[in-house]
Formats: structure tokens, sequence, C-alpha cells
């Protein structure tokens, strides 16, 4: 039987690549970008269930922070001042006076009238 064996390229004169240990600094680096992106899109995911969770009861403008802790800090600001302006948005409201039903006729009355005036007012309307 015939032995084999690995051809590594050496007999042709061409270098073999081997793999090559990455810079630790650079995996370090790149390692720390993934981190950081990760990070980033669970604290949106949070923000974004906490505007859910709270939908239709704060400003979601104010729903802002770099961390867990201050985007729920954040919460209570929000739920404020939503509720200042509901306050004063009901408070101006209710102090506009909307008049119910049917004004009051300004005008002659024409019960008192003969029917002469009544005639002469009737023609005089347009």
């Amino acid at each position: 039987m015939e032995e084999t064996t690995l051809d590594t390229g050496a007999e042709y004169g061409s270098a073999v690549q081997q793999p090559q240990d990455p810079d630790p600094r650079m995996e370090i680096e790149r390692l720390r970008g993934e981190v950081e992106e990760t990070r980033t899109r669970w604290l949106e995911s949070h923000r974004r269930a906490l505007l859910a969770e709270n939908a239709g009861r704060l400003v979601p403008e104010l729903v802002t922070g770099a961390t867990v802790e201050d985007l729920d800090r954040s919460v209570e600001v929000a739920r404020r001042a939503f509720e200042a302006a509901r306050a004063a948005a009901l408070a101006e409201a209710a102090a506009v006076r909307v008049p119910t039903g049917n004004p009051i006729r300004q005008g002659p009355d024409v019960e008192a009238m003969n029917p002469l005036e009544k005639i002469a007012h009737g023609l005089r309307r347009e």
C-alpha cells in the first residue's frame, strides 16, 4: 500500500496561509461596538414598551434617557406634563360658554301688532 501524505504546497514554493490570531485590541473594539449596538437596541425596545404601556397618559417626546433608570424616571415626568396640559385644556374648555339650543329671538313683538303692521313688518324683512 502506498502511503498518502498531505500536500502543504511547500514543495511547490508557495506559502500556506496559516490563520492568524486577530489583534486583541481590534477584537475588543469590535466587541465593544456590538455591546453598544445591543444596548442601544435594548433601550429603544424598553422605551417603546413604556410608551405602549402608558399610551394616552403621557407626553411621548419626554420619555428619554441613556439608561433604563433614566427612561423609567422620565415616564413620571412625561405623565405629570400630560396631566398638566390636560387640566389646562379642560379649564379652558370649561371657561368658554356655548349657548345651548336656539338663541332667544330678538326683534319686535309681532303678537302685539295689528294686521297692517304685521304686513308692513313682513315686507321689510328680506
